[in-house]
């Protein structure tokens, strides 16, 4: 049984303990607030409709009855009579298949008292004048013409950001120092994508007692081969044996550091350096590619630069390491 099945096995038990309790009560006259229009099955009288209804051909025509006075012919408020299909219970007595005598009133009988507390049926809220109409609708159209403009305004960006490594070349950028140092290793090496993210998790979080570890544990994450982890742990360890990859003189050092810069043309760029360092004079900005630098990598390197140059007003070189 579902969660759902269950939850409705519960309610219609709970319904029939209520519907028990309220029809025992009574001693001589039981009232229940029923539809003419027909039974509700969902509602918590469902245990008891059959004691209230009949069959539906016999709704129009009530038992005489002289006890109790009738007038109308729907016991629904509101019937829509020009509905086709509106067929209500007759006000009067009825007897239903279990042989109950159920009276059915006229809810326009009941005493007027006041204004329903209930709010305002939509017929209520939209009467008045032919001109209160007509400016109802003016400010309706009015209102949703504004809300177009404003969403279409809104849809519209005001911004545009991109990345360092899709964007172009720009005056401003293209002046900065970019330097590219191969190093050499030695032997074979993979040229797959898990050696190429190895080598960056060595270099990023370099710990020389802790190297071997790293990359295996990693490897495994990734699904590495162990040739790659041999490798990757032998590149980088050639790698940090550079002075600019271990400098010496560094006051500042930011690894995996977020930037972004503002373009003339509006645009803001957004990147990661991969490390960067600051002697206290300048800044170096380096970023690790294990396969053959392209022309966009300069540019990246160079907006990384830019971006470190106008966030502290140092000047800004850019260094990009074939590992």
């Amino acid at each position: 049984m579902t969660t759902t099945t269950r939850e409705e096995a519960e309610d219609l038990a709970e319904s029939v303990r209520i519907g028990y309790v309220a029809a025992t009560r009574a001693k001589d006259l039981l009232v229940v607030n029923a539809s003419g229009m027909g039974p509700w099955e969902e509602s918590w009288l469902a245990p008891v409709l059959g004691a209230l209804y009949l069959e539906k051909d016999r709704w129009p025509t009530p038992e005489s009855y002289p006890h109790l006075k009738t007038q109308g012919w729907a016991t629904v408020l509101d019937f829509p009579a020009d509905s086709e299909n509106a067929v209500s219970v007759r006000p009067g007595m009825h007897r239903t298949v279990g042989g109950n005598q159920v009276f059915w009133f006229d809810p326009k009988m009941l005493p007027q008292v006041g204004q329903t507390p209930l709010g305002l049926h939509r017929g209520d809220m939209l009467d008045g004048t032919e001109p209160q109409r007509q400016a109802g609708l003016a400010a309706g159209n009015q209102w949703r013409e504004k809300r177009s403009v404003l969403i279409a305004a809104g849809s519209q960006s005001t911004v545009k950001t991109v990345l360092a490594s899709k964007a172009r070349i720009t005056p401003e950028a293209e002046q900065i120092e970019c330097d590219v140092i191969a190093l050499d290793s030695e032997g074979q090496r993979p040229s797959t994508r898990s050696f190429g993210s190895l080598v960056h998790v060595l270099l990023e979080s370099w710990d020389e007692s802790a190297m071997q570890r790293i990359a295996e544990l990693h490897g495994r994450r990734i699904g590495a081969t162990e040739s790659e982890v041999t490798s990757a742990v032998a590149v980088a360890r050639t790698a940090m044996r550079h002075p600019l990859l271990n400098p010496a003189r560094a006051v500042i050092v930011h690894r995996e550091y977020p930037i972004s810069v503002t373009l003339a043309n509006g645009e803001i760029v957004e990147g990661v350096i991969d490390l960067a360092w600051s002697d206290g004079d300048s800044w170096t900005v380096i970023d690790y590619k294990t396969g053959r630098a392209e022309a966009q990598y300069k540019t990246q390197m160079q907006l990384y630069a830019l971006a470190l140059q106008r966030a502290t007003g140092m000047p800004a070189r850019a260094v990009l390491f074939e590992v």
